[in-house]
Protein backbone atom coordinates (compact mmCIF):
# COMPACT_ATOMS: atom_id res chain seq x y z
CA UNK A 1 0.00 0.00 0.00
CA UNK A 2 1.38 3.43 -0.93
CA UNK A 3 1.80 6.20 1.61
CA UNK A 4 -0.95 8.14 -0.18
CA UNK A 5 -3.37 5.24 0.24
CA UNK A 6 -2.50 5.03 3.94
CA UNK A 7 -3.84 8.55 4.48
CA UNK A 8 -7.00 7.98 2.48
CA UNK A 9 -6.10 9.11 -1.05
CA UNK A 10 -7.28 6.60 -3.65
CA UNK A 11 -3.96 6.75 -5.57
CA UNK A 12 -4.46 3.32 -7.10
CA UNK A 13 -7.87 4.36 -8.45
CA UNK A 14 -7.03 7.79 -9.94
CA UNK A 15 -6.06 8.07 -13.60
CA UNK A 16 -4.05 10.79 -15.31
CA UNK A 17 -7.13 11.80 -17.31
CA UNK A 18 -9.05 12.36 -14.05
CA UNK A 19 -6.28 14.64 -12.78
CA UNK A 20 -6.45 16.67 -15.99
CA UNK A 21 -10.26 16.83 -16.06
CA UNK A 22 -11.83 20.15 -15.11
CA UNK A 23 -14.21 20.47 -12.17
CA UNK A 24 -12.74 17.57 -10.16
CA UNK A 25 -12.08 17.51 -6.44
CA UNK A 26 -9.71 14.85 -5.17
CA UNK A 27 -9.64 14.21 -1.43
CA UNK A 28 -6.39 13.46 0.36
CA UNK A 29 -6.64 12.17 3.91
CA UNK A 30 -9.54 11.93 6.29
CA UNK A 31 -11.28 14.62 8.36
CA UNK A 32 -10.20 16.60 10.24
CA UNK A 33 -6.86 16.49 8.37
CA UNK A 34 -8.34 16.24 4.88
CA UNK A 35 -6.97 18.20 1.91
CA UNK A 36 -8.98 18.81 -1.25
CA UNK A 37 -7.09 19.00 -4.54
CA UNK A 38 -9.22 20.99 -6.99
CA UNK A 39 -8.53 20.89 -10.71
CA UNK A 40 -9.99 24.38 -11.21
CA UNK A 41 -11.53 27.19 -9.19
CA UNK A 42 -13.71 30.24 -9.86
CA UNK A 43 -12.14 33.58 -10.77
CA UNK A 44 -8.68 32.14 -11.37
CA UNK A 45 -6.76 30.17 -13.97
CA UNK A 46 -3.58 28.16 -13.43
CA UNK A 47 -1.24 31.01 -14.40
CA UNK A 48 -2.91 33.39 -11.94
CA UNK A 49 -2.88 30.82 -9.14
CA UNK A 50 0.79 29.96 -9.72
CA UNK A 51 1.85 33.61 -9.95
CA UNK A 52 0.08 34.34 -6.64
CA UNK A 53 1.50 31.36 -4.74
CA UNK A 54 2.96 31.55 -1.26
CA UNK A 55 5.43 28.99 -0.01
CA UNK A 56 4.74 27.28 3.28
CA UNK A 57 5.05 23.98 5.08
CA UNK A 58 2.39 21.30 5.54
CA UNK A 59 3.20 18.30 7.70
CA UNK A 60 6.86 19.20 7.61
CA UNK A 61 6.90 19.23 3.79
CA UNK A 62 7.54 22.42 1.78
CA UNK A 63 4.44 23.23 -0.31
CA UNK A 64 2.87 26.10 -2.24
CA UNK A 65 -0.49 27.63 -1.35
CA UNK A 66 -2.65 29.84 -3.54
CA UNK A 67 -2.06 33.53 -2.75
CA UNK A 68 -4.31 35.34 -0.31
CA UNK A 69 -5.96 37.76 -2.77
CA UNK A 70 -6.71 35.04 -5.33
CA UNK A 71 -8.06 32.81 -2.55
CA UNK A 72 -10.34 35.61 -1.32
CA UNK A 73 -11.57 36.35 -4.86
CA UNK A 74 -12.38 32.67 -5.36
CA UNK A 75 -14.22 32.37 -2.06
CA UNK A 76 -16.28 35.49 -2.84
CA UNK A 77 -17.11 34.13 -6.30
CA UNK A 78 -18.50 30.85 -4.98
CA UNK A 79 -21.12 32.67 -2.92
CA UNK A 80 -21.33 29.71 -0.54
CA UNK A 81 -22.11 30.61 3.07
CA UNK A 82 -19.00 28.76 4.32
CA UNK A 83 -16.73 30.55 1.82
CA UNK A 84 -18.20 33.95 2.65
CA UNK A 85 -17.66 33.21 6.36
CA UNK A 86 -14.06 32.30 5.52
CA UNK A 87 -13.63 35.65 3.74
CA UNK A 88 -15.00 37.48 6.76
CA UNK A 89 -12.66 35.62 9.11
CA UNK A 90 -9.62 36.11 6.86
CA UNK A 91 -10.29 39.84 6.54
CA UNK A 92 -10.84 40.35 10.27
CA UNK A 93 -7.97 42.34 11.80
CA UNK A 94 -5.55 40.17 13.76
CA UNK A 95 -5.37 40.81 17.48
Amino acid sequence: MSALCEVGFPANEVTVSELLEQHRILQLGRPPGQVHVMTNISMCNWDQAWASRDQGVYGGVPVFFIGREVLLANKRATGRIKDLADVEALERPKK
